[in-house]
């Protein structure tokens, strides 16, 4: 009996490692009808970290810290959570940083701390409680897409850098608010 359930958990834990590297890179829920540029072309040719992370449903939480700088950094973080009790916190410094975050429902709220160039995030939060704060420091060269469908909504946004910054912001609906703070110190 117990060689029968190790070989069956030796297929379980086969199958899921499988399933895991197979879907492990990929945004899925069809990336939530994707645009935004189909969500960053993510064609990283430097030495950075990448992070690829989907969360279905109830507590999720998930915290990101990149911290690889110089010349060929390039970090990449990808989050999907579709469900619940959402909560994304992302740290990253270096330069060519790109993070796609979607957060499909519920209680939502996300948080970037920022060092760096040539940066670009898109943030997609369509229902429920959303938040969205950024602190970004010494940046040039960013290109952000914040994107809030409905319910509570809710985006402060600090950026302090020299060249290039650009962010398009899109609130559709329910108790929105809006703070967008850019300075070149």
């Amino acid at each position: 009996m117990k060689v029968i359930f190790n070989i069956w958990f030796v297929v379980l834990l086969c199958t899921f490692m499988g399933a895991v590297t197979s879907f492990g890179q990929v945004l899925t829920q069809d990336d939530l009808i994707k645009t935004t540029d189909e969500l960053i072309d993510a064609n990283l040719n430097g030495n950075g970290n990448e992070a690829y992370l989907n969360q279905i449903g109830n507590g999720n939480e998930v915290g990101v810290i990149q911290d690889l700088q110089g010349a060929n950094s390039q970090n990449l973080v990808k989050i999907l959570q579709v469900g619940n009790r959402n909560n994304a916190q992302i740290n990253q410094a270096g330069k060519l940083n790109q993070t796609v975050l979607i957060q499909n429902g519920d209680r939502n709220e996300y948080t970037l701390n920022l060092e760096g160039t040539n940066n670009t995030f898109v943030i997609v939060q369509e229902g429920n409680r959303n938040k969205i704060n950024q602190n970004l420091t010494n940046t040039t060269d960013t290109y952000i897409e914040l994107i809030q469908q409905g319910n509570d909504n809710e985006i402060t946004h600090n950026q302090d850098g020299l060249t290039s910054q650009k962010i398009i912001v899109k609130q559709v609906g329910d108790g929105l608010k809006m703070e967008v703070n850019q300075s070149n110190n």
